[in-house]
């Protein structure tokens, strides 16, 4: 189960119920092996978003978004003391370096913690079901401790 909801803001019309923000939110922690710090759903402008502390210097973002002018799916890795992103999935972009645009290379404080978190990154991406080029080695690596039945109702394609 899900504990801590530090930031819930139920909204009708929401770009997810609650129930599917603690579903989502229970996959989330079940694949980053992490409780999820908090959430938010902005029906304005249909957005939510989910905040995982994966140890004291690095979080894990992940915001859904449905407005227009949004990437469907955004994931990203950022340091906590600094807030600087190092690594970055955009639905239709892919798997890039940082935010788009943000550097054409990381400075060496950001490379190093790319280095630590990257595979860490790339299985929980695979995990969520966004299309990463991953071998089938990485594949079955990455599935590992998870029950068929989560792998099936997770519809990852394999």
């Amino acid at each position: 189960m899900v504990s801590p909801q530090k930031r819930f803001v139920p909204q009708t019309q929401a770009t997810m119920t609650e129930q599917e923000a603690q579903v989502l939110a229970a996959r989330l922690t079940r694949i980053w092996n992490v409780e999820v710090d908090t959430w938010n759903v902005d029906a304005r402008n249909q957005h939510a978003s989910f905040w995982i502390a994966l140890s004291e210097e690095v979080e894990i973002q992940v915001s859904i978004s449905k407005g227009t002018g949004f990437s469907p799916m955004v994931l990203s890795a950022y340091t906590s003391k600094t807030d600087e992103t190092f690594l970055t999935y955009h639905s239709g972009y892919g798997l890039s370096n940082s935010n788009i645009g943000d550097y054409d290379t990381l400075p060496e404080h950001l490379s190093q913690h790319q280095s630590q978190w990257l595979t860490v990154f790339r299985r929980g991406c695979f995990l969520m079901g966004l299309p990463i080029e991953a071998s089938a080695h990485e594949k079955m690596e990455g599935i590992q401790g998870f029950s068929r039945e989560e792998l099936e109702a997770w519809n990852l394609k394999m």
